[in-house]
């Protein structure tokens, strides 16, 4: 069963799809070790060379694209510098230093590596940004706690997961508060019409244009409105807008108004807004829990797998070394389940009858080979390969590493 969300950006202008709680649980258990490593291989060659090359760190923050949907939809903007992020993580525990320290010893900003640390740390340093690299792995300790802690039991009903998950958000609220963290400024979720979203007129552009075009050919442009920061004159401001534009209201059988209404019957009527990564994994979570479809770990290998209506078992359907499926594997003597898993191995068969055969390989083979690998070819740089070319390498090293663990390649493209 597919279930999915209309998301909107705030920092951009279209709305993206989020499928849950597959996008959830692919967070929890991602594993970031990969990144850590070659963000670390990458800092000492910068760190030897003195060049911060643009290419090579993009193509390692790309490569954890698929961490969650919040992360790919803002690695340029909020994540931008999380490869820099992770590397002054990296100087500070090799070091033993504070971040603070390491500021001072990057003031010469003698070749652009160091440009580039001493520029992130003065980010830092006057609160305009935080070590999201940092962040980025409180956030998944975040999910994984709330996760085990709201679908950790055994959920006989989509209330019950509610309730688990209301709890927890205001032990939460309360302990905060007690500790004296201002609630009010945690983010949360918007909920919005097509026609209502904040920035609307960019995300809904087409029939933006057609309105501007058709129907506002008067309007004059007039100078900003003078905001207010207090937002209990939000209404005032509202009305303000609506004195100025209702004049431009055209008649309820407008023939190119009816043109444009028409187009618009396929926008989305329920788009989310989330104001912080922290905001969507509570909006995954509670989501999940009123949909009837669970988040919980395997009985058997401990992974993360969802329960729901359709499979409704203690153990998940990932194929393990052994060739089956953790379900398949525990032989458990029911009849009930012993069809279901007969059902389920036809229709699984059924799907993949004309696909080619593609040998497994386990998370951890891959992660071993593909640093290995890294490592022989960062070695040659400057000696019989060009940056340029490392770079080319390793984005295409990236690609197939994510084509073997989807499934798609196997030990013969490895």
């Amino acid at each position: 069963m597919a279930r999915q969300l209309n998301i909107a950006g705030k920092n951009s202008d279209e709305i993206y799809t989020l499928f849950y709680p597959s996008n959830l649980m692919n967070f929890c258990r991602y594993d970031f070790s990969l990144f850590l490593e070659h963000c670390t291989d990458l800092c000492r060659l910068a760190a030897r060379t003195g060049e911060y090359n643009v290419d090579d760190v993009y193509a390692v923050r790309n490569s954890i694209a698929g961490c969650h949907k919040y992360y790919e939809q803002n690695m340029r903007t909020t994540f931008d510098k999380i490869v820099v992020d992770c590397w002054i993580d990296y100087l500070c525990k090799q070091s033993e230093v504070s971040v603070n320290t390491l500021w001072q010893s990057f003031m010469k900003c003698r070749n652009s590596f160091e440009k580039a640390i001493f520029s992130r740390l003065s980010d830092y340093r006057y609160n305009r940004a935080i070590n999201e690299w940092v962040n980025l792995l409180k956030l998944q300790e975040y999910a994984q706690v709330k996760s085990d802690f709201v679908f950790g039991v055994h959920i006989t009903s989509p209330q019950q997961a509610l309730s688990r998950a209301t709890y927890f958000d205001l032990l939460f609220n309360v302990a905060a508060n007690e500790q004296g963290f201002p609630i009010s400024e945690i983010a949360s979720v918007g909920v919005f019409t097509a026609g209502r979203l904040p920035n609307s007129p960019f995300v809904m552009s087409t029939a933006a244009r057609e309105i501007a075009r058709n129907q506002l050919k008067d309007i004059e442009f007039k100078e900003n409105y003078r905001s207010r920061k207090n937002p209990d004159l939000s209404d005032k401001t509202a009305m303000d807008a609506f004195a100025a534009v209702k004049k431009f209201i055209p008649d309820k059988n407008d023939s190119m108004a009816k043109t444009i209404i028409k187009s618009l019957t396929s926008a989305p009527q329920q788009i989310y807004v989330p104001g912080s990564f922290k905001a969507l994994i509570d909006l995954e979570i509670d989501i999940s829990a009123a949909s009837g479809a669970y988040l919980q770990k395997c009985a058997r290998c401990g992974d993360y797998y969802i329960r729901d209506e359709e499979y409704n078992f203690d153990y998940c359907s990932r194929i393990q070394r052994e060739g089956g499926t953790c379900l398949e594997i525990m032989k458990i003597d029911e009849p009930e389940l012993a069809e279901a898993i007969a059902a389920s191995a036809e229709r699984v068969e059924e799907e993949d009858r004309d696909e080619p055969v593609i040998v497994y390989i386990d998370k951890e083979t891959v992660n071993a080979k593909m640093d290995s690998l890294y490592k022989e070819m960062a070695a040659r740089v400057n000696v019989d390969l060009t940056q340029r070319d490392f770079s080319v390498w390793y984005q295409k090293e990236l690609h197939l590493k994510d084509e073997i663990l989807l499934g798609k390649a196997g030990e013969k493209e490895l």
